[in-house]
């Protein structure tokens, strides 16, 4: 039987949506911040120090937590129904390099992500992870030239058939790089991004110490950051670049802007200041300030991520004082109440 021409029109539509958008796509919907409290979701007290990368499964059943500093480093899963752990992925260092695990993403296929700094060292690690085991499927050794360089902010992107990671290197090698990760055990460099796979910031930006943290990819494939373009112990604005690296603008000023997530049409942006750090939410479509939460929470410390998952909030609390004094310092994960639609 032959489709009639409004049938015709439809399946045109969803086809052009379905290649079009890249990633899954998530329902619009207004949500209501006001009055927003929050609690403790996790705890982990020392020496599971300083919650810095967290990221959430695409389906919201699960939280990864990347920690640093002291023995208990690694990548952790976490069952966001129960808030149990289900695997632990390199606890710990590996070899003669302490590790920070610091960018954390998952992606549609089962697999999960994580770009590690090492101390003293002049190479990073991106790790491909299988989500149901926490078995590394693979790890790619990128050297960045320069000595005691980070990688931060990982997040990833379908694009048709083609998966693409985006990671930040930071502390010198301020840069963008972009792997073609569709087939996960070999990640290879995308040389249609940028300048043979990387963006240089600086170059890119026309800022000599342009320096980025986190990143997150829009639904039509738009890189954003948040970056240190004028001033800040870390940052001041959100920058967008586009998919292929070739452009740039600033979008968003924000003191201290640290972690980046999108949630339909949310941006939002946590901010790493201390006892004075929040999460500010931004429409995605107008970069307008929609709500500031998180700040009345009591001895909140830097903010480093933050995620909503259905209609809650997910704060990285990243050091939180467990104990009497600095060495018994901790790290948690804030929950807000559930978030009512307008």
């Amino acid at each position: 039987m032959k489709k009639t021409i409004p049938a015709l029109l439809l399946s045109l539509a969803l086809l052009l949506c379905l290649t079009g958008c890249g990633q899954k796509a998530e329902s619009a919907k207004a949500l209501n911040f006001d009055g927003l409290t929050f609690t403790d979701y996790k705890v982990f007290d020392a020496p599971v120090k300083s919650l810095r990368g967290m990221a959430a499964s695409l389906d919201g059943k699960s939280l990864y937590t990347g920690h640093i500093l002291l023995t208990a480093n690694g990548v952790r899963k976490i069952d966001v129904a129960s808030g149990e752990e289900q695997w632990i992925f390199h606890d710990g260092s590996v070899g003669d390099w302490p590790e920070y695990a610091k960018g954390l993403a998952a992606d549609d296929r089962g697999y999960v992500y994580a770009v590690v700094t090492y101390n003293k060292a002049s190479f990073i690690s991106l790790f491909v992870i299988d989500d149901s085991t926490g078995e590394m499927i693979s790890e790619t050794i990128v050297d960045l030239g320069l000595m005691d360089c980070g990688a931060n902010g990982v997040a990833v992107y379908k694009d048709g058939d083609k998966y693409y990671a985006y990671f930040i290197t930071n502390y010198g090698a301020n840069r963008i790089y972009c792997y073609d990760v569709t087939d996960p055990a070999s990640p290879a460099i995308n040389p249609a991004f940028g300048v043979d796979g990387i963006v240089n910031l600086p170059l890119k930006t026309g800022v000599a110490e342009a320096d980025a943290n986190y990143i997150a990819v829009g639904p039509d494939g738009s890189l954003y950051l948040t970056m240190k373009l004028a001033q800040g112990a870390k940052a001041d604005a959100v920058a967008k670049f586009s998919n292929d690296g070739s452009k740039f603008e600033k979008v968003i000023d924000c003191e201290e802007a640290y972690g980046i997530s999108i949630s339909g049409d949310y941006l939002i942006v946590s901010t790493y200041q201390a006892e004075n750090s929040v999460v500010n939410i931004y429409k995605l479509s107008d970069y307008s300030l929609v709500a500031t939460v998180g700040g009345d929470v009591a001895n909140h410390d830097h903010y480093s991520q933050a995620f909503l998952i259905g209609n809650k909030l997910y704060i990285a609390d990243q050091s939180y004082q467990t104990g009497a004094t600095e060495e018994d310092m901790g790290s948690r994960i804030l929950v807000s109440g559930e978030i009512p639609e307008k």
